[in-house]
């Protein structure tokens, strides 16, 4: 991603993102959220947030939606360790099994 990130959002899907390394925060209230590369991010639907690129990055990212009871949770930024992050390194290419490590 590059500076094209730079966005202020409030939609009525979720979003779930993880970046391979810096570059980028996001703004939610009075929190500015720098995901690191161990870090899932997890948004509710309608929750008012920023983003801002300070340099290119990459960057895996899901929107989706879920009916109720899901549909209907507060506003928040959630963020979770990366449980999944073996899997995560192979698709950002810097897993063992990756073709950049072959």
């Amino acid at each position: 991603m590059d500076f094209a990130w730079n966005f202020a959002r409030k939609d009525p899907f979720w979003f779930l993102c993880c970046n391979s390394g810096p570059g980028a925060y996001l703004k939610f209230e009075d929190q500015e959220i720098r995901p690191g590369k161990r870090e899932i991010i997890l948004i509710p639907p309608n929750t008012p947030f920023q983003s801002r690129c300070e340099s290119p990055f990459e960057h895996l990212y899901i929107h989706f939606q879920i009916g109720r009871p899901y549909s209907q949770v507060k506003p928040g930024v959630l963020i979770f360790p990366a449980a999944v992050c073996g899997t995560l390194d192979q698709l950002f290419g810097n897993g063992p099994s990756s073709p950049a490590a072959v």
